[in-house]
């Protein structure tokens, strides 16, 4: 029976010998890579800037009609052409890029510019003939004024103090540069005569006037003068 008994405990023995030992750690499982999530693409938006009917518009209400549209680039505005006339002065007259454009895309404004200002004749007009009362001289004008670029001389026109014009006046045409004049009766003071240059370019526009003319007006000779008056003594 010792012996019986011997062989039972050591085949009992032997059954817990494939155990593992319970002070090591457990395997380890293969390691797994995270799977990588996928990056949207953005996405494009567009938008038709020529629907958006920019020109004309000035460089605020433009831009805040492009930033309504969805625009959250950069929109400059540059001045261009100068503007034929007053109104347009600062408004829109071309956008770039047009049609259907990226709203991150840069849009450039090109703005009329302000007009060029009318320069003021250099010459005061010119007389011909002694300023007589009553009499009738010449006068003469615009050497002096020229039209800035982009404008075109469209006439003149001439004031007259102590003086009326014998036909025509106070417009002259561009090819007109003297008349007469009927000097007054007016001995002692000045016949002043002084021009202005018309312009055209979208619209008429008229200068400064000249320098004057200011001459004295001498009085007319006594029609008796030269004359004795006396009888022949007989």
């Amino acid at each position: 029976m010792i012996v019986l008994g011997g062989t039972l405990w050591a085949m009992l023995a032997n059954q817990g010998g494939d155990d593992p030992d319970p002070t090591s750690p457990p395997p380890s499982s293969p390691s797994q890579s995270p799977t990588p999530s996928d990056t949207p693409t953005p996405e494009v938006t567009r938008v038709d800037v020529t629907a958006l009917n920019l020109v004309g518009m000035d460089c605020g209400t433009a831009t805040s009609t492009l930033k309504s549209a969805g625009f959250d680039s950069d929109i400059t505005c540059t001045d261009g052409d100068p503007a034929a006339t007053d109104d347009k002065v600062g408004t829109v007259y071309r956008v770039a890029p047009s049609g259907n454009v990226e709203t991150t895309q840069p849009i450039a404004l090109t703005v009329y510019a302000p007009r060029a200002a009318l320069p003021t004749p250099t010459d005061a007009p010119t007389i011909t003939g002694d300023p007589v009362a009553g009499s009738t001289v010449s006068i003469a004008w615009g050497t002096g004024f020229t039209c800035p670029s982009g404008t075109t001389l469209s006439g003149y026109v001439v004031s007259l103090q102590n003086g009326t014009f014998v036909s025509g006046g106070p417009n002259f045409q561009p090819t007109q540069r003297n008349t007469q004049v009927q000097v007054a009766d007016a001995a002692g003071q000045q016949l002043i005569v002084t021009y202005q240059g018309m312009c055209s370019g979208g619209d008429q526009r008229t200068s400064a006037a000249s320098p004057p003319l200011s001459v004295p007006i001498v009085a007319a000779p006594d029609p008796g003068e030269g004359d004795d008056g006396g009888e022949t003594a007989g």
